[in-house]
């Protein structure tokens, strides 16, 4: 089955992020010929008969015809965010899969941020899931700074703004590039 479709987001041409929407767009039409493509591959001995996870990259056409610009017959990095969505058990709100930045100085504000904001201890419209960090400082300017990769479910301008709030200025800057507009694909 097709059971994760993402919407790459982007800002001005660069990758900033992907949204999970609550359901899928995909018509039983476009559904079937993704099955197909995996199907292909699995022809040529990727995956297995029980099936696998296989990321296949494609744009929908104007006229709503799926153009595959790529196979992936193994777990991909945009899985991970969705099958710990899947896990929690809620895929009913949209959600923001995305890297930013954080200086590292403020590294443990972070921690404490996002531990008052997991899953199921907030009253907030939003919450958050850490995926990972880069345990690697990257100097900006003279400031470092290191990436870190989350998971926002929910109201995402609240989020958004609550970060800009909490934190000092140059952190979070991915976050103000993130096109809302386009959670209502």
């Amino acid at each position: 089955t097709v059971d994760n479709t993402r919407h790459i987001l982007l800002s001005d041409g660069n990758w900033v992020g992907n949204h999970i929407p609550p359901v899928s767009s995909l018509t039983s039409e476009q559904e079937a010929l993704l099955i197909n493509v995996g199907k292909y591959a699995q022809s040529f001995g990727f995956g297995t008969a029980e099936g696998s996870n296989m990321g296949i990259d494609y744009f929908i056409g104007k006229d709503g015809e799926i153009i595959v610009t790529e196979i992936n017959p193994r777990w991909t990095a945009g899985l991970l965010p969705s099958e710990v969505l899947k896990r929690l058990g809620t895929t009913d709100q949209h959600t923001i899969a995305y890297f930013d930045m954080i200086k590292l100085d403020d590294y443990e504000q972070y921690l404490s941020y996002v531990e008052q904001h997991l899953p199921g201890t907030r009253d907030e419209s939003f919450d958050v899931i850490p995926i990972g960090f880069s345990p690697f400082p990257l100097d900006m300017e003279g400031t470092d700074m290191c990436y870190v990769w989350l998971v926002v479910r929910g109201d995402f301008v609240a989020y958004r703004e609550d970060v800009q709030s909490q934190f000092t200025e140059g952190n979070f800057p991915v976050s103000a590039q993130i096109p809302i507009g386009d959670l209502d694909r």
